[in-house]
């Protein structure tokens, strides 16, 4: 068997694969910290044995399986910083943390980011592993002077299996610290960034699906996990879906809706388009995945739900469905309100966040949970277009992340952006995706596209309806023309109050 560990934002997820490809999953929620607006953080220690308990209660729904390999995909960016000791010098920050938004504001000065993206072929943004170094760099300098090593989550949970601290091209490659040309690390990419003296402390990198390390005595007493176990490099959660979901022919558009708005698909080279989001390498050698997202997608659902459903109480899964029956009895020519899914950010304007619109008085918690559910979809059709806009042509979705889990939801998906969208027989492909390249690292497929042609199982097609898609293409019209309105007004909001 092969175990896929996936840490995201707010759970941690292991999975067994078998040969037949079912599976088994622990999952174990792990809310990250607020102490500050804007700040999402995690004690990394916590986040550790999060892991070692998901490790642990998956390995005990089978009687003593034997695990061939384990791979690791967490979410990108963001940062875990580490002494020379080996000690972990503040609470892990995560990728949709804005407490950096000046920093990347700063960063759209043309001159300035055209130098970056010719190197990095990525905008900046908040919670970006180079823009949240230069925050530490400016805030916490102290801190910042006894940097000895700079990793991301998976690399971290990776570290303390193994012992082994190394990173991959998939997550580096996201961070803004690397040329993507010449694939390494640029001194004057980081100098531009006021960096340069902290190149030393980055990790070694290699392929997601090469051997990584392996588990360690101490490890396996954590985990249950034997001593010795191969541990795959692995690679960041985005780069494990799309695997996950056997998302890299052309014409295939990888969804991801959770935490992120996920919205990516792999490209033949580096784009030129400035406009695009992000791109990086994938997995394995020559391949590059090309990306649009933002932190717009179920996580605004997850609050809609945990604030008006659960109303303080623990959220479970009965909740979400609940809501998402409530909304489903509407149809989609019900005038409901405008939801503009941006309580994390924005990626249209730094000054933005979420908020209902054209609320009346005949609404019903209904209503707004419709809005919200259709909201999200039409944020995801925003970076869809984007992707259009640079020459990218789809022919099909393959849609994961808490959306999918959800066949209303999903028929959403296949009705506003028109497109047939397809999910998986296995929910976690995130831990899928990882758990194939550990099964390549250790020689069992030649390759991923082999892995994933005899592991990734469609489990239904949601074909999209004309008349929902016409009716949905009109409101996605009052949804871009009311975002970018309020874009313009709250950028000079901002700027009066800055003066």
């Amino acid at each position: 068997m092969l175990l896929g560990l996936d840490i995201g934002v707010s759970v941690v997820k292991a999975s067994l694969f078998s040969e037949d490809g079912t599976s088994c999953v622990a999952s174990l929620p792990h809310p990250v910290q607020s102490s500050r607006p804007d700040w999402m953080e995690k004690d990394a220690e916590v986040l550790w044995q999060a892991c070692c308990t998901v490790i642990r209660d998956a390995l005990a729904k089978l009687d003593s399986p034997k695990v061939d390999a384990l791979g690791i995909c967490a979410c990108g960016n963001g940062c875990v910083l580490l002494d020379s000791d080996g000690q972990v010098l503040r609470p892990i920050i995560f990728s949709n943390d804005t407490r950096a938004a000046d920093l990347a504001r700063a960063a759209t000065n043309a001159p300035y980011r055209a130098r970056i993206f010719a190197k990095t072929r990525q905008a900046l943004y908040p919670g970006q592993t180079a823009v949240l170094l230069q925050w530490i760099r400016d805030h916490e300098p102290s801190l910042y002077s006894r940097i000895h090593r700079i990793l991301l989550v998976k690399d971290f949970i990776r570290w303390k299996l193994t012992g082994v601290a190394l990173s991959d091209f998939s997550d580096i490659g996201a961070t803004g610290l690397m040329n993507l040309e010449n694939k390494s690390y640029d001194s004057g990419l980081l100098s531009d960034q006021g960096l340069q003296d902290i190149a030393w402390a980055l990790p070694e990198l290699r392929h997601g699906m090469e051997i990584g390390g392996y588990v360690t005595q101490v490890a396996a007493e954590a985990t249950g996990l034997r001593a010795g176990l191969p541990v795959a490099v692995g690679c960041i959660d985005c780069e494990a879906a799309l695997i996950g979901t056997n998302a890299a022919s052309p014409g295939d558009l990888s969804v991801i809706a959770g935490s992120w708005s996920i919205n990516q698909a792999r490209v033949p080279g580096l784009p030129e388009d400035a406009d695009i989001f992000l791109t990086t390498w994938g997995a394995e050698p020559g391949t590059y995945t090309t990306l649009e997202g933002s932190p717009t997608s179920a996580i605004n659902f997850d609050w809609f739900v945990r604030t008006f459903q659960a109303s303080g109480r623990e959220v479970v899964a009965a909740d979400y469905k609940m809501v998402i029956e409530e909304a489903s009895v509407l149809g989609p020519e019900e005038n409901v309100p405008i939801f503009l899914p941006y309580l994390h950010g924005a990626p249209v304007s730094p000054s933005l966040r979420g908020a209902f619109l054209q609320i009346r008085p005949e609404h019903t918690k209904a209503h707004i949970a419709r809005a919200a559910l259709e909201g999200v979809v039409f944020g995801h059709l925003w970076h869809v277009e984007k992707l259009i806009k640079s020459g990218l042509r789809f022919e099909r979705v393959r849609l994961a992340g808490g959306a999918s889990r959800s066949p209303f939801w999903t028929q959403l998906f296949a009705d506003i952006l028109g497109l047939p969208v397809s999910v998986q027989s296995v929910t976690e492909v995130g831990a899928l995706g990882a758990a194939l390249c550990a099964g390549v690292a250790i020689k069992r497929w030649p390759d991923l596209a082999s892995a994933a042609a005899e592991m990734v199982q469609e489990q239904q097609c949601f074909k999209p309806d004309p008349e929902r898609h016409r009716v949905y293409a009109a409101k996605y019209r009052i949804f871009k023309n009311t975002v970018e309105t309020l874009s313009n007004t709250f950028d000079h909001a901002s700027s009066a109050t800055q003066h």
